[in-house]
């Protein structure tokens, strides 16, 4: 059993005390549903007085609800406690899929509603008030008050393409010049009246996964994201890594070989995601096409080069194409490089593969089995499971409403169990 210290600057009177066992009730009830107050008290080993004087607490400022009365496993009736859905209501949004996504969640965590708006690409400026649109148009068809006593708009959680240095706010490493601008979400602040919190999206969907997908079995994981570009979250301890500048996990600028090593990325590519990412399918297959190399992927476009898209080339692949499947390997023995060398440094338990590379047919025949077989080769140690996230296009949204959740309740309630 590995120990460790951990620095206090007081003993834990009976008031800490009691703040420790609401906390803790409160974030079991999170994790584990609705539970009355005896199989609490068993679960935390917790005092039967010590639960009730927690449960009065948080149903006092409206965290949590107690239902009817049931029979337990014991014969005896007894009431639910559960975390009230409706104390407030979060928005998590994710800039970056093919058309921005929008999720609005409640309370307990659950989607009440999401809704896809317009595609953000580096032409897009003032994106901030085509946002408030699209969350206008959300909002409104929700159906559910959003403003008043009983129940509002609390949070607004965002997740960029880029690097967020949560210290300072400061946005870099981005393809978009409209994220760069100082304060690029203050509009949205003044609008809703809300916080706004901005995060790599990557590292959300990273939480996403790690809370509700693959990965909620884990204590230590990484995801690694291939779309447009390429990155990697971080999970050691059940905490969420995230660098001393909020740049851990950026892999997409990892380097292959020596010959690479003064590689300058282009429209701030780097090197991996210029070569591997789902973007460069495309990039590839049309470089092969204009050269006049022999491939069915030209027929299946129409002979038409503009309409030539990942799922082609994949499809081609599946049918047999001898250039397709020459792309895509050399794609997966790059994405390998990123997977071995992140699995030796942190030796996670779980790998898991999200992103728009998720929508491709032939998804684990062409890329996640030769992925698993390379990375076994070259990893002397032991080899973590490799994965398809099970949250899809909704991990990032999901991992933003987390995030904004979280946030309204770790200053009040910090404390929770180790599993």
């Amino acid at each position: 059993m590995n120990l460790s210290t951990l620095p206090v600057k007081r003993t834990a009177d009976a008031a800490l005390q009691n703040s420790i066992n609401i906390s803790i009730i409160f974030h079991y009830l999170r994790e584990h549903g609705p539970s009355y107050r005896a199989e609490i008290s068993k679960e935390l080993k917790i005092s039967a007085p010590a639960v009730s004087r927690a449960v009065e607490n948080l149903k006092k400022h409206g965290y949590v609800l107690e239902t009817e009365k049931r029979k337990t496993k014991s014969g005896r009736n007894a009431s639910d406690i559960m975390v009230n859905p409706e104390f407030g209501y979060v928005l998590g949004i994710d800039l970056i899929k093919e058309r921005i996504r929008i999720g609005l969640f409640n309370f307990a965590g659950e989607m009440i509603i999401k809704h896809e708006g317009f595609r953000f690409t580096e032409n897009t400026r003032d994106f901030e008030s085509g946002l408030a649109g699209e969350i206008d148009s959300l909002l409104s068809a929700s159906g559910i008050p959003v403003s008043g006593e009983k129940a509002h708009l609390k949070v607004i959680s965002i997740g960029v393409p880029a690097t967020v240095d949560q210290a300072t706010g400061r946005v870099t490493a981005t393809l978009y010049e409209s994220l760069k601008k100082p304060g690029f979400t203050e509009s949205i602040r003044k609008k809703y009246g809300v916080p706004v919190l901005v995060e790599n999206i990557t590292k959300l969907s990273t939480l996403g996964e790690h809370n509700f997908g693959q990965g909620k079995e884990y204590r230590d994981m990484v995801f690694i994201e291939v779309s447009r570009g390429i990155g990697a979250g971080i999970i050691i301890g059940n905490q969420l890594v995230r660098g001393a500048f909020g740049s851990a996990g950026e892999i997409g600028s990892v380097i292959a070989g020596r010959a690479n090593l003064r590689y300058k990325p282009e429209r701030n590519k780097g090197f991996l995601e210029h070569e591997a990412s789902v973007e460069s399918l495309v990039q590839k297959a049309v470089a092969a096409v204009q050269a006049k190399k022999s491939t069915c992927i030209v027929d299946l476009a129409g002979n038409r080069i503009d309409r030539i898209t990942p799922e082609l080339v994949c499809e081609a692949a599946l049918e047999g194409d001898r250039l397709a499947k020459q792309i895509i390997r050399e794609i997966v023995e790059l994405l390998a490089l990123g997977v071995v060398n992140l699995v030796l440094i942190l030796n996670p338990e779980v790998v898991i593969i999200g992103g728009d590379i998720c929508r491709l047919p032939g998804l684990k025949e062409l890329f996640i089995q030769p992925l698993s077989d390379l990375v076994s080769l070259s990893v002397p140690v032991h080899v973590p499971d490799i994965m398809v996230s099970s949250l899809g296009k909704d991990a990032g949204i999901i991992g933003a409403s987390s995030r904004a959740i979280e946030s309204l309740i770790l200053g009040q309630y910090p404390f929770k169990m180790e599993g």
